[in-house]
């Protein structure tokens, strides 16, 4: 052990060094899992700063020897070390560094105290990614921690971040990681009540390529059902790029979602009360009858905007009975809220019985100085978003319109077009298909 933490100091330096450190590492792998007892000493003699590659091959012949089921707080301490220090040079083997983050959030769990995996997680993506569109295998696994935790908000930088890269020979990234990363990604948005985001991402996982069913894909659906009910007020169609897998999933095994979503559509409370009752067991086993709460409130408030819409005056019990609300009391809750979220602009009238009267709404702050300004630093960075997309968009079709496999491909098939087959052989000169 002491020759092999020589040569990691040794051969860390400088970059033309890393290849043949990372050949010796993986000639060694089977005897440093051997000799697993002694890599907690030489961990620590090492700097992350300096010798991040090294330490990460340490690290995963520590985990491949076999980890405390309950959480080592040995391994936890020392791998928290190397992720909030480690270095780009981790990403000549980006497998290895990826395994340890795995095995990093899994001890983290298993000890019971998630949230401290958080930040060094939030470091290891930053170390790996060559740029912030990049997706790593430990977005997913920091998303999850931060759900386990209900710190919804340590996250939020990576979930602004839009991601256009997935690069498995530079990330490790799977299709798993990809779909993980959709899903905790939307329940993290969703939690935060960021649900346009949150269906960004559940569409990013519904539209991946895929051939089969995926369990992930399933829960990703029942979830895209629910916000887009909470958010948009009806269930979209998906797009026609989505897979087929997908929709004869959808069709097959999330029916009591799409019962639930046309219950939704006929604006009818009790008919909406009906398929949540009769569906409740199979939300509950999907632990998803918090949102089919949300979508059972998100009725009410939709029926009384559409109040809004007709009447400029109506007492609270109106209200409650045209809403399908239990009392006057429960719909005076559901008003104040909607006017704590503008969604309804009204006074409440308590000297006159609980009348209601709705109002226009105030464009005094559209037409301030500071609501003008506010909405073009807003379309100015839409528009710069959008000429980001452009450009991403061009760069890949100019790689793809030069690629030697693609114009292969292309050609092979343009030549198929046109091939007209043996039964033509006879136009062919010097053919005697028609001599007598």
């Amino acid at each position: 052990m002491e020759g092999v933490v020589a040569h990691i100091q040794a051969l860390s330096n400088s970059p033309g060094d890393l290849s043949q450190l990372v050949a010796q590492l993986r000639t060694q792998t089977p005897q440093l899992i051997a000799h697993a007892t002694a890599i907690p000493d030489a961990v620590q003699t090492l700097e992350p700063g300096a010798h991040s590659l090294g330490m990460s091959y340490l690290l995963d012949a520590w985990c491949r020897a076999g980890l405390n089921q309950n959480g080592d707080a040995i391994f936890i301490n020392s791998t928290s070390r190397l992720l909030q220090e480690a270095q780009p040079q981790i990403r000549t083997s980006p497998d290895v560094f990826c395994r340890v983050c795995r095995a990093f959030k899994d001890q983290v769990i298993a000890a019971g105290c998630p949230r401290m995996g958080i930040l060094p997680l939030i470091s290891a993506i930053r170390s790996l990614q060559e740029s912030s569109d990049m997706l790593t295998p430990m977005h997913a696994d920091c998303f999850q921690l931060c759900l386990l935790s209900k710190c919804y908000n340590a996250s939020a930088k990576l979930l602004e971040d839009d991601i256009y890269n997935v690069d498995p020979s530079r990330t490790a990234c799977t299709p798993q990681d990809l779909l993980l990363y959709s899903y905790y990604g939307g329940m993290l948005c969703t939690g935060r009540k960021q649900y346009a985001r949150a269906l960004e991402l559940f569409m990013l996982g519904l539209t991946a390529p895929s051939m089969t069913r995926s369990a992930i894909a399933l829960a990703i659906f029942k979830k895209h059902v629910l916000v887009s009910l909470i958010h948009l007020g009806h269930l979209p169609a998906l797009p026609k790029f989505a897979p087929q897998s997908v929709r004869s999933m959808a069709d097959a095994e999330a029916r009591f979602y799409l019962d639930l979503a046309q219950a939704y559509a006929t604006h009818s409370s009790q008919k909406l009360a009906r398929s949540v009752e009769s569906h409740a067991q199979a939300f509950e086993a999907d632990g998803n009858m918090g949102l089919v709460q949300l979508v059972v409130s998100s009725l009410a408030t939709r029926s009384i905007q559409r109040l809004t819409q007709t009447y400029l005056t109506l007492s609270l019990a109106d209200i409650a009975s045209r809403v399908g609300l239990a009392s006057p009391e429960q719909a005076e809750m559901h008003l104040i809220g909607m006017l704590q979220t503008g969604d309804i602009h009204a006074s409440i009238s308590e000297e006159d019985g609980g009348m209601v009267r709705f109002l226009e709404e105030s464009d005094e702050a559209a037409r301030s100085v500071a609501g003008k300004t506010d909405l073009a630093r807003r379309l100015e960075a839409h528009i710069r978003k959008c000429m980001g997309v452009a450009d991403r968009v061009q760069q890949l079709q100019d790689s793809v319109s030069t690629d030697r496999e693609y114009l292969k491909k292309v050609g092979q098939k343009e030549r198929a077009r046109f091939d007209l087959g043996s039964e033509f052989e006879g136009f062919a000169g010097g053919s005697t298909m028609f001599q007598p």
